[in-house]
């Protein structure tokens, strides 16, 4: 292995095996869409937002127990405007030329659209009455949603907001397990070192983590004063009130799926703005995600 090549995932953790650390908020957000509201996962930048609503598309069919669940991951940040977000949804359901609303209408269960980056300034001047509608979708049933932003400032009170629980201890040990698996992880000091630099931001400790590697290759590098310049954002109060050390990693197979399902418009054809999972779940990854919940429920509850 080439010296600065690292296990370490830098960008979404799109990898099933290292996300952990995020089973109750994932759970928190599944329950608020299945009451009808939508939710918001409100977090600074690079603290782990997009792996969480990555994952809530592969495992949500699942998660809300409907196999053939459309859902679609949309980053806003790659749409100049709302006007291509609602073409490229409606194109993604129904023919070319169909309004949006209509499009997302379902004989069998609503779908479920996720929003990465809903504060893109692009859509600032239509952003508020954009999420009016969305929540008057989501209350009536005929859309289950959910969304990221890093400032929560102007949320309505339609949607309920949840933040991400720090990355703390519990956190980096399960972490280190499944990308480091021979058991070569940082002392105990080196850890807490981490833990203390990174302020519980996501992004920082795997960059810290990163540095430390290095090390482990190269001795002469210095890894810990260059982790003493890095500057995390300041974590949110976390609303989700869930202990780290009660997640389960979730299994969910990254899966591709056929270009009929893919977004017709030309402009986005080559985009990552949206991508549709339709996860095909065979009967042991059923049972998989059944003993994992039970196992969640059961370390939580003695918590």
């Amino acid at each position: 292995m080439d010296i600065f090549s690292t296990p370490f995932e830098t960008q979404m953790l799109r990898d099933a095996r290292t996300f952990v650390g995020r089973w109750g908020e994932l759970q928190i957000l599944m329950n608020a869409i299945d009451r009808r509201r939508p939710a918001m996962v409100v977090a600074p930048p690079q603290s782990g937002k997009s792996s969480l609503l990555f994952h809530a598309v592969a495992a949500g069919g699942v998660l809300l127990d409907h196999d053939k669940l459309a859902a679609f991951y949309i980053d806003m940040a790659e749409f100049p405007n709302l006007d291509a977000v609602q073409t490229t949804i409606a194109e993604a359901f129904a023919p070319a030329g169909t309004p949006w609303l209509q499009a997302i209408l379902r004989p069998d269960t609503a779908p479920l659209l996720v929003f990465d980056n809903i504060d893109a300034p692009q859509h600032a001047a239509q952003r508020e009455e954009w999420l009016a509608q969305l929540a008057n979708e989501a209350a009536a049933g005929r859309l289950r949603v959910i969304g990221s932003c890093c400032n929560a400032r102007r949320l309505p009170t339609e949607w309920e907001r949840v933040t991400l629980s720090p990355a703390n201890q519990s956190f980096l040990s399960e972490y280190l397990d499944v990308t480091i698996p021979d058991g070569n992880h940082p002392n105990r000091e080196d850890q807490a070192f981490m833990i203390a630099v990174s302020r519980g931001h996501l992004g920082t400790l795997i960059t810290v983590l990163t540095l430390w590697y290095r090390a482990q290759h190269q001795a002469v590098f210095a890894w810990r004063p260059l982790a003493m310049t890095l500057n995390p954002p300041q974590q949110p109060e976390s609303t989700a009130q869930v202990p780290v050390g009660a997640s389960v990693a979730l299994t969910v197979e990254d899966r591709e799926v056929g270009a009929d399902t893919i977004a017709k418009n030309p402009a986005h054809q080559t985009s990552k703005a949206v991508v549709p999972r339709v996860i095909a779940v065979p009967s042991g990854w059923v049972v998989l995600i059944a003993l994992s919940i039970a196992v969640a429920l059961w370390i939580w509850g003695r918590g």
